[in-house]
């Protein structure tokens, strides 16, 4: 558009008499041409007459509620309202995730012809969030579309399962059935397409077009969506079709499907990384005041992992709303998630041609899942085939519990339970064509889960069973945790059953007590998780072989001949026991030595690195015992002046002032992967996952050098006087201890803000550092002392100020702190020359929340009879040792 010469005079003259000129810094005869351009088009929008919309359509846009697919849905409203969700990531076909959110690549791809991309096909298992984010994205666009129709996007939502439900031979009535909700109607459908309107039309639910899922049915299911596709009132616009994975698993149906819808892009939903998770409910948990439940949840086995799925997101956030004092533990959280993941769309989870009560098909439902655990933890796979859970004539039964199952919907029944429930499709290559439907649970914790509730449920009911399932397998740690949690919930004594099983190892000749080493670890294991102590009981002549019982007070019982091969003997009570001929081969009875360093892994278990160069993982839980893990390193590690920084995964990594370790982990192994060695004169101060903190020397000079480890870059280097410990709080300040002990907050910022001076008033052994998401600019300091105490500052650097929260005297007076470090803003771990490792929590104001947690192994062995024992055969010849220095000592 040009401005005739005539025009822009009259446009200069009107200005003159109209505005002032001392109302605008730039008369507007002076402005340029771009600028008149840019009001002319400003006003020519506002001049432009309202906007008309087909019948219904303004409702539809201005009313939250007409963008509901169904009642069910009205929870969207409340949730979108009070911004209650997280922003989803994707991955495409070639697997790895991308560091943005969805909804970005979306609006990226709206920008695109639609005929250059007019599909998007957009998969996810049970529970990952595809129908709540198709109405926060139709949200979002509706608003904008509001703001400008020209160059927004109009968003209508369809739910396919209506299809069935609703009996629909046409796309027609099928389109007709939607706009019925906000009274439009198909007229006012084309008005809109031909005046060139830009619509999105989000097809949701593939996977739920009709309740069978027989592969028939599948085939007709595809032909439907193919025809909506390719049906005129379909043409021209963009469309999103949301579906389950599995519904891909004929690659000849999938290919025909793709090639269909002009080979649309594919985009799986990512789990949600535990950090957001995390954060995200700490924020939500402070904002509605329930932090109490919050640390209750976080402390109980792995939720915050489950909740890497949004179903369990929102179950989690609901747990968090239960009235103060309400035990939230394992049992409870799961089964509650269990009961509400499988009743939901529960319309959609069987043909109930029986009419089968719905709460007997959940529990139904939950014995077929506990199967599916037993063979998974049963099989080399990490999944099983749905085919071959039990016989194919008894699934229908089993589910149903009718005598003449239809035999033709076998595979129909398969599908439901693969579809419908907490399991996830696995892609396997290879297997035969009449294996069908291989899957794993959702997430590892949920298949924990389970095996444990199998295992509870045949001790109780038909302990034989349970005998020869825990003969065959191992039961990992967190598998025997949840059982005890199950058990201790349950209204039966387990106690008389699992001694049975325990005795069934006794006397027994020494060839066969291979066969039965399992079953007596196991079996023992689940009683000490259950009773938190060994009953009084005969233990003598047992094989228990493997047994877990770190913390156990052992004093006073007879053990004599009974095997404990690999038992894990961490911390406990040996005073006036007899472990005469006992066979302690490879035993793990350990003492700690002086702590090195501390660290938090990604998944908030503690990393503690020893004196003695062992690095052990300490797992704790609320109302669990810590439980841990030693890590092996390989030769060369010292324990001296190391230091750990925990990388996201499992990487670790581990430094001095030279050199920098990094080791990938390997289950209990660490690989050294690289070092890296420090030039002369540089020093490592600090490392963390994104940034380097170096000191460089070069003859009188000393500088401080922040690096960037994500970009990598220098991001600040500065002068600085001699020091002794150092920190940075992001690229904003400095807190650094100088060599008279003085400790102080430098800007690095730019703003030259004079430095904060914290008296501490005690001598400095180390400090650590944390960002508050919460709070922005909020900072938290922890300095560990020499006399044991462990003081919290908070530092606000957008105010420029501090405040001391709280001092807490945690380990031994003269016995100095090594190292700190902050799980969260709620919690810091510290470690000592007294050999313990504690777990502070405090609140926002630096109050003290429960008890202080422990994390030490100390021998007690006053008394313990070791006649037989052959040290030789002992781990490290460490039994004999610590005996004859206790005994000495004592």
């Amino acid at each position: 558009m040009k401005i005739h010469p005539i025009g822009n005079n009259i446009y200069q003259g009107i200005s003159d008499r109209i505005i002032k000129a001392h109302d605008l810094k730039i008369h507007p005869k002076e402005w340029s041409a771009e600028k008149r351009l840019g009001i002319i088009e400003y006003w020519k929008e506002k001049l432009e007459p309202p906007l008309r919309l087909p019948q219904g359509w303004q409702d539809y846009l201005l009313e939250p509620d007409k963008l509901l697919l169904e009642q069910k849905e009205k929870e969207f409203e409340k949730r979108f309202a009070n911004n209650d969700y997280v922003e989803m990531n994707y991955k495409d076909e070639t697997g790895p995730a991308f560091g943005r959110p969805l909804e970005e690549k979306i609006l990226q791809w709206l920008e695109k012809p639609v005929s250059e991309s007019p599909t998007i096909f957009l998969l996810g298992e049970f529970g990952d969030g595809k129908t709540f984010f198709t109405y926060v994205l139709t949200r979002k666009l509706a608003e904008k579309f509001r703001a400008s129709p020209k160059n927004g996007w109009l968003p209508v939502r369809f739910a396919l399962k209506n299809f069935e439900s609703e009996g629909f031979k046409s796309t027609q009535d099928f389109i007709q059935h939607r706009l019925n909700k906000f009274r439009a109607d198909i007229a006012g459908w084309d008005e809109l397409r031909n005046k060139g309107y830009k619509i999105l039309a989000i097809l949701d639910g593939f996977d739920e077009i009709s309740k069978a899922l027989d592969p028939k049915t599948i085939q007709q299911n595809i032909d439907i969506l193919i025809k909506c596709y390719t049906s005129e009132y379909f043409s021209d616009m963009k469309l999103i079709i949301t579906s389950r994975k599995h519904f891909f698993e004929n690659q000849t149906d999938k290919d025909k499907l793709l090639d269909k819808l002009d080979k649309p892009q594919l985009l799986h939903l990512s789990p949600i990384d535990r950090k957001t998770t995390e954060d995200y409910l700490r924020m939500y948990a402070a904002r509605i005041g329930k932090e109490e439940n919050f640390n209750k949840i976080k402390e109980c086995h792995d939720p915050i992992g489950l909740a890497s799925k949004p179903l369990f997101l929102e179950m989690v956030q609901v747990s968090l709303n239960e009235p103060p004092g309400k035990s939230l533990n394992e049992y409870i959280l799961y089964e509650d998630y269990i009961k509400k993941a499988l009743k939901r769309k529960e319309e959609y989870s069987f043909d109930n041609e029986k009419e089968t009560p719905k709460e007997k098909i959940i529990e139904n439902l939950k014995n077929v899942l506990e199967l599916i655990a037993q063979r998974l933890h049963q099989s080399k796979e990490e999944y099983v085939f749905l085919s071959e859970i039990r016989v194919k004539e008894e699934l229908k039964a089993w589910l149903w519990e009718l005598s003449d199952p239809d035999k033709t919907c076998i595979a129909d029944e398969t599908g439901h339970i693969a579809a419908r429930s907490l399991l996830k499709r696995v892609d396997v290559s290879g297997y035969p064509d009449d294996k069908q439907w291989p899957v794993d649970f959702c997430h590892r914790s949920m298949r924990e889960y389970f095996v444990a509730r199998a295992v509870c449920n045949m001790l109780e009911k038909d302990p034989e069973e349970a005998g020869e399932f825990l003969t065959g397998c191992i039961l990992s740690y967190e598998i025997i945790v949840f059982a005890g949690e199950i058990m201790k919930n349950k209204d039966y004594n387990y106690e008389k059953n699992l001694l049975k099983l325990i005795e069934k190892t006794r006397n027994v000749e020494n060839i066969k007590r291979m066969d039965l080493k399992h079953l007596g670890s196991n079996a023992v294991n689940l009683l000490y998780q259950y009773k938190d102590m060994l009953p009084e009981y005969d233990w003598r002549n047992l094989v228990l072989d493997g047994a877990i019982l770190p913390d156990a007070d052992l004093s006073g019982k007879d053990f004599s001949n009974t095997s404990f091969q690999y038992a894990n003997l961490d911390n406990v009570n040996f005073t006036d026991s007899n472990f005469c001929n006992c066979n302690l081969t490879d035993v793990r009875i350990e003492e700690t030595a002086p702590v090195q360093g501390v660290a938090v892994s990604p998944d908030d278990n503690i990393l503690a690195l020893y004196h003695d160069g062992i690095i052990r993982e300490w797992q704790y839980q609320q109302r669990q015992r810590p439980h841990s893990t030693n890590l092996d390193t390989g030769p060369g590690i010292s324990g001296k002046d190391l230091k750990m920084i925990a990388q996201p995964g499992n990487d670790l990594c581990i430094l001095d002032d030279r050199y920098l370790y990094f080791y990938d982990r390997e289950g209990q192994k660490l690989k050294l992967k690289a070092t890296i060695e420090v030039n002369p004169g540089i020093r490592l101060i600090k490392a963390s996952r994104d940034y380097l903190l170096l000191n460089e020397v070069n003859g009188k000079q000393n500088r401080l050098i922040l690096v960037d480890l994500n970009e990598p870059a220098i991001v600040k280097s500065f002068p600085c006087s001699s020091f002794t410990l150092c920190d940075h709080l992001d690229r904003q300040a400095l807190v650094i201890c100088n060599e008279k002990e003085e400790l102080r907050v430098m800007d690095i910022s730019g703003e030259k803000r004079a430095a904060l001076v914290i008296p501490a008033q005690g001598k400095i052994s180390c400090l650590a550092t944390c960002k508050c998401n919460q709070t922005p600019g909020r900072y938290l300091l922890g300095l560990g002392l020499y006399n044991g105490s462990v003081q919290i500052w908070q530092i606000q650097v957008d105010r420029w100020n501090l405040e001391k929260l709280s001092e807490q005297p945690l380990h031994e007076q003269g016995k100095p702190i090594k190292d700190l470090s902050f799980i969260d803003e709620g919690r810091i771990v510290s470690g000592s020359l007294d050999k313990t490792i504690k777990l502070l929590t405090f609140s926002p104001d630096g109050k003290p929340v429960g008890d202080v947690k422990e994390f030490k192994m100390t021998l007690q062995c006053r008394g313990m009879k070791i006649d037989g024992v052959t040290r030789e055969k002992i781990e490290g010849k460490k039994l004999g040792e610590l005996i004859d220095k206790a005994t000495q000592v004592q």
